[in-house]
């Protein structure tokens, strides 16, 4: 009986491994950071080195800022977009402590920041946090360990144990299995200065009512500024500024008018996030840049508040200008130092 359970359990590790080695070749590397964007911006920032000039936001900045664009028209002939798709100032402060400042060592530094990104109420802020906070690859740079960690060790010898990990994304397995090797793997789309081009093609079309009332009870619901994400930003600012950064903050153009109807209190909403914002500037004595003249402007529009690539170049060309007007000569700066504990604190 236990020959035959032994025999059975090689069959099945056989089985696994020769299915994993099939499709190992169709399958990206471990995933050891919370999602695929992540893992590839930490890529990339292994191999970028320092930096003149980073962004960091959510996907508003990282599709609508481009550096190439913004080094055309400045000194800063070398950028980064280290924005990450679906966060807020929350987890921004924490990633750009835990690779940002220590690897690029930036210059200047752009805050670019939307109104979706600032609500206190939106209860996706937690969950992304609590995504980052314990991956693997961060807990990698403080030499902590990880079942993830220990995972990639023993994935040195066992195919399926490797790929374990995209094993637990459903939907790409099952496309992968309909579609076949020639469907590939979904990729995030990023430009080696870190940018998501996948926006840069569409053209606004005006949202459903189902789509308006999603964000009216997702992203926006109990709508409030001034709290805990503006506390994220201004602590983002101290940490530049004390390693001698330059900061500029971008209000980013949206569609001001159709978002407002989302908003609880409408239009006074868009109000008190400019107020805050301008705070920001009076408090830390920086640069506060707004392009307010393509709000509500349709034609460099995705959606509601993504730019289409003729919002992205044109919004930053503007801002290298305004680069170069602000910061016409270098400034002496330290690298970030990285914490000895990543930090855990401050959860929502």
């Amino acid at each position: 009986m236990r020959r035959s359970l032994t025999l059975g359990f090689l069959v099945v590790v056989l089985l696994l491994e020769g299915g994993a080695r099939l499709l190992a070749p169709h399958i990206p590397g471990q995933l050891l950071w919370d999602n695929q964007f992540t893992q590839d911006k930490a890529d990339q920032i292994d191999r970028a080195g320092q930096v003149d000039v980073v962004f960091i936001g959510s996907s508003v900045v990282n599709a609508g800022i481009d550096s190439g664009f913004v080094g055309e028209e400045s000194r800063f002939s070398s950028g980064y977009n280290a924005a990450i798709p679906s966060t807020t100032p929350s987890t921004w402060r924490v990633w750009s402590r835990d690779l940002v400042w220590p690897d690029l060592c930036p210059e200047v530094v752009v805050i670019g920041i939307s109104i979706r990104d600032y609500n206190d109420a939106n209860p996706g802020i937690s969950y992304d946090l609590r995504e980052y906070l314990p991956s693997a690859g961060r807990l990698g740079l403080y030499g902590q360990f990880s079942w993830a960690s220990l995972e990639q060790q023993v994935g040195r010898f066992s195919t399926f144990v490797r790929i374990r990990s995209r094993l637990r994304e459903p939907e790409n397995v099952a496309r992968y299995l309909v579609w076949g090797r020639t469907a590939g793997w979904p990729v995030t789309v990023l430009t080696e200065e870190g940018r998501f081009q996948g926006f840069d093609n569409n053209v606004y079309q005006v949202p459903t009512q189902a789509g308006l009332d999603q964000l009216a009870e997702g992203a926006f619901v109990n709508f409030s500024v001034g709290g805990m994400e503006d506390r994220a930003v201004r602590a983002m600012i101290e940490d530049a500024t004390d390693l001698g950064m330059r900061v500029v903050v971008v209000r980013m153009p949206t569609l001001n008018e159709e978002l407002s109807v989302v908003l609880p209190d409408e239009m006074a909403d868009v109000l008190a996030f400019e107020e805050v914002i301008d705070q920001l500037g009076a408090d830390y004595n920086i640069p506060i840049l707004r392009y307010a003249d393509m709000d509500d402007d349709r034609q460099f529009f995705s959606d509601l508040y993504h730019l289409n690539l003729s919002g992205t170049e044109l919004l930053s060309r503007r801002l290298g200008s305004d680069l170069q007007r602000l910061f016409p000569e270098p400034a002496e700066h330290r690298c970030g130092i990285r914490p000895e504990e990543p930090e855990v604190a401050g959860l929502p």
